[in-house]
């Protein structure tokens, strides 16, 4: 299963911002953006009949599973026959089957990783500064809050942008990757219409929260966007020195690239088998705060197939906990 690199992948849907963004800069162009999105949830509404995508978003959106779970102090929490239990997330249980090597941060992994590390095709020469205030975890659960608040805010409660600015606490707190996620949307007629929902699967007793779905206007199609920011400090896609995954995803090596895409496609999965809402496309989309830009990234095909996917759950059920 070779993959290419998720620049040549992502070329047709690049974008590229400016360098930095002062005060006045972030705000006019968050108006620009808030305009264009606004047409685009008025051109995809006025329609007549209803389009036959609305239904699927309707009964998503009403689907009863949502009742049954909520966020408690960033965990998971499932009410079934009226006893509350918290559940695994997704990242643990795919840690647990597949990953060698469970640790997250680069830095801390195996000295066999240190390779991959020591210097990666983005930094020829000084390493560029990043324009956001925040990095690592911090810079991406920041990221992810401002485009769910931008979605809940500006589209779902059509507020204003006073409003929206004051709830990520203010034109100075706006950051530049927000900007690049949400210009991304515009260029490729992608309306968000729902963010970090919470999702549960029974059969495997996972639970995971979707970070972004949108509907591509143009296309007539609902994506399933995860958002990924940073992965500048080592080579996102396989190294010679990655070992491969646990079996039986073997054939693949342990690397973000394929990490972020089993993410991806376990959350597509819960969607189709558990809310019966099976996207036309799903997406990864890497933004990249130092080099100031932002790539999307297909699901790859190595995965779409009906005995890929037969192994992955069969996998993911074996380390389901007792109920």
């Amino acid at each position: 299963m070779e993959t290419t690199d998720h620049e040549n992948i992502s070329t047709n849907i690049s974008v590229q911002e400016e360098d930095a963004f002062s005060r006045a800069q972030k705000r006019v162009f968050l108006e620009r953006i808030v305009t264009d999105i606004r047409a685009l949830h008025a051109r995809y509404h006025d329609v007549n009949p209803p389009r036959a995508i609305h239904e699927k978003l309707k009964r998503f959106r009403q689907h009863e599973h949502h009742r049954f779970i909520r966020v408690v102090r960033g965990v998971f929490q499932v009410t079934l026959s009226g006893r509350a239990s918290f559940w695994s997330g997704l990242k643990p249980r795919l840690k647990q089957a597949f990953w060698p090597d469970t640790e997250e941060d680069p830095t801390k992994r195996s000295r066999a990783d240190h390779a991959r590390r020591t210097k990666t095709r983005y930094y020829r020469g000084k390493r560029p500064a990043s324009a956001c205030a925040s990095y690592g975890v911090v810079h991406g659960e920041c990221v992810h809050r401002q485009v769910h608040l931008f979605v809940r805010y500006i589209l779902l409660g059509a507020s204003k942008l006073d409003a929206y600015l004051e709830a990520i606490g203010g034109d100075d707190a706006l950051d530049p990757c927000t900007l690049r996620m949400l210009q991304l949307c515009v260029r490729n007629q992608w309306l968000p219409v729902a963010s970090e929902t919470a999702l549960w699967d029974q059969q495997s007793r996972i639970a995971t929260a979707l970070d972004l779905l949108v509907v591509d206007v143009c296309e007539d199609k609902i994506l399933l966007i995860e958002m990924k920011t940073g992965y500048e400090s080592e080579e996102y896609t396989a190294h010679p020195t990655d070992p491969p995954m646990r079996a039986p995803m073997h054939q693949l090596p342990d690397c973000p690239f394929w990490r972020h895409q089993l993410q991806l496609w376990a959350t597509q999965l819960i969607l189709a088998r558990s809310y019966h809402l099976c996207v036309d496309q799903a997406w990864i989309v890497l933004i990249l705060p130092r080099m100031r830009g932002i790539h999307a990234i297909p699901l790859h095909d190595a995965l779409c197939t009906d005995r890929a996917r037969a192994f992955f759950l069969e996998t993911l059920e074996r380390g389901t906990p007792p109920a």
